[in-house]
């Protein structure tokens, strides 16, 4: 009898009694039964992996029946959402690396930069690059808002933050996994990069395919996992690794140090080259996307689907009916209650009741209780994520939908949002009426949960009395035409601490911010600078390199950019 087999992730039978964690926060809460090595129950798999050792890989899932170890999607296709509950599991062949558990479709959209492969199934993913020679460096600014100051930095990318902006607690003496690098989101060959090639500024480039590099480039020495790019504006090439590459995002323009040398001018030409590339690869990539996608229904996260609110105690809802409004319709009103009926009730926000209105069955401020809403749809919106779309034409002024979700009050609300901070979960569902009055439609909701945030939206949220109760309705703003997305301002700043969050709604005047404030089209480019093109919800962290504290630079907010040097 040989040795029993051990854990995919950590390669032992007994779990780890100091796991390696990037946060010491994360270490998980050990008992016996958490521990215990689970069985995948993929068929033909076998594998077996400890509960806290997932929490550094989160495309692994596990519930009351069954358990699947992460070797069995492509970390690159969910690492939007890589402990999503609707993973796609498909078809296609896959690639997995013999040293840890990443594991990747066979296909250059896919491999990671830098993969070795082996053979058709088996590679050395890019995390095991550990050659001396190959200096991290990190930005000298934050990646979300652009400035410079106390910064974080990522181990494993060039990506620095500050904790603020992150809005997670950051220790001096922890190691820090950037989202990219945690959700399994590596480098791949074709994209638009910024590259730091020795003592040179960051200069955007492109990750070349290994048969698109020519062949005296090949003969250059170069670590096992590096790859080359192409300079944009010189056309020069070079060997380097993702330890000194960061992705390239639409509205990036450099750092804005101006000379009047040759090399700046290369510069200049390289960020223009490389703006029109990115247009031109976007565009093609959605194309293959959606090729790939076809003939495949993508389901939402499942959610328990409600038809009224629920209160979550010790909150519970009150009604006292005598003081319900009542207003002066007649029932022989062209329509009485309506919209242009001048109803009190109406006026005030307040939602008639047939037994104390005198329009009885014909009152047309029912909207609620009678849940008049047009025909919705949930639609896969590519980078937006799954959003609502009408399937018949809204007027301005319609009532589209109500808000509903659990009621809970601040104390729960507060508890619920650490909660989602520690599992690194960045979908919210909260709605503010009041202070102690905050809809969750995450984990119990309707159809408005899938609503979209926008700028510039086509709907807008109104409180509303109904039976005594407040309720939270969506009206249209503007006439929407069928088969249009429905979005609403989600007006963050007071609900979430004025925290930041990127907006990507695409509207001519984002600000760049959900919830702040619209800008000019002169000024959205600079305030999007740097933002993350990818809203993911951020995951359990992957531990690559322990027994190292993160590298914390003080830096005046007037410094360059471009002044980062090798370490």
């Amino acid at each position: 009898m040989g040795e029993p087999e051990g854990c995919v992730i950590c390669h032992q039978v007994e779990s780890p009694a100091v796991p390696s964690t990037p946060r010491k926060e994360d270490a998980p809460s050990h008992t016996p039964i958490e521990d215990k090595l689970l069985t995948c129950s993929q068929p033909v798999c076998g594998k077996r992996f400890h509960t806290s050792c997932c929490k550094y890989w989160p495309q692994a899932s596990r519930s009351k029946h069954s358990a699947r170890c992460p070797r069995h999607v492509c970390h690159t296709c969910v690492s939007n959402d890589p402990s999503g509950k609707f993973q796609q599991l498909g078809s296609s062949k896959l690639a997995k690396c013999v040293r840890c558990p990443a594991t990747y479709h066979q296909d250059s959209h896919c491999i990671p930069a830098g993969t070795q492969m082996l053979n058709a199934t088996n590679i050395i993913c890019p995390r095991h690059n550990i050659a001396k020679a190959d200096a991290h460096v990190n930005v000298l600014w934050c990646y979300i808002c652009v400035k410079g100051g106390e910064l974080v930095c990522c181990e494993t990318c060039p990506i620095a933050v500050h904790a603020h902006c992150r809005n997670i607690p950051i220790k001096t003496n922890e190691n820090y996994i950037c989202e990219e690098c945690e959700s399994g989101r590596l480098p791949l060959y074709g994209e638009i990069v910024w590259a730091k090639f020795n003592n040179f500024r960051w200069w955007p480039a492109i990750i070349l395919p290994p048969t698109e590099v020519p062949s005296n480039i090949l003969k250059k020495a170069h670590g096992e996992n590096d790859f080359v790019v192409r300079f944009f504006g010189t056309h020069d090439h070079g060997w380097i690794s993702r330890r000194r590459v960061y992705l390239y995002i639409e509205g990036d323009t450099g750092d804005g140090h101006k000379t009047k040398s040759q090399l700046f001018r290369n510069y200049t030409t390289g960020v223009e080259e490389a703006s029109r590339f990115l247009t031109i690869i976007k565009a093609r990539r959605q194309e293959q996307a959606m090729g790939r996608q076809s003939g495949i229904k993508l389901h939402p996260p499942p959610y328990v689907k409600i038809k009224t609110n629920k209160a979550v105690p010790p909150l519970r809802f009150s009604q006292n009916l005598e003081d319900l409004s009542t207003c002066n319709c007649l029932p022989v009103d062209e329509h009485p209650c309506g919209p242009e009926a001048g109803c009190l009730n109406r006026m005030l926000f307040n939602e008639c009741n047939p037994d104390y209105c005198k329009a009885g069955s014909l009152c047309e401020n029912r909207m609620f209780e009678q849940r008049k809403s047009p025909r919705l749809e949930v639609v896969y919106m590519n980078e937006r994520g799954f959003g609502l779309v009408n399937r018949e034409p809204i007027a301005a002024g319609d009532f589209v939908i109500e808000y509903v979700g659990e009621v809970i009050n601040h104390a729960e609300f507060q508890r619920r949002m650490e909660q989602k901070q520690r599992d690194r979960d960045e979908n919210y569902y909260f709605l503010g009426v009041e202070k102690d009055f905050i809809i969750d439609a995450g984990p119990k909701g309707n159809l408005a949960r899938f609503m979209n945030h926008s700028c510039e939206p086509n709907c807008e949220t109104q409180k509303w009395t109904v039976n005594c109760i407040h309720r939270v309705g969506i009206f249209a703003i503007k006439d929407i035409p069928v088969n249009t997305e429905l979005t609403f301002n989600y007006l963050w700043d007071d609900l979430m601490n004025n925290s930041k969050k990127a907006c990507f709604c695409g509207a001519k005047r984002c600000s760049g911010e959900i919830g702040g404030k619209l800008k000019d089209d002169a000024v959205k480019a600079h305030a999007k600078l740097k933002q993350m093109r990818r809203a993911k919800a951020p995951t359990v962290r992957i531990h690559v390199k322990p027994k190292k504290t993160p590298k914390v630079k003080h830096i005046s907010a007037d410094d360059e950019p471009m002044d980062a040097k090798d370490e």
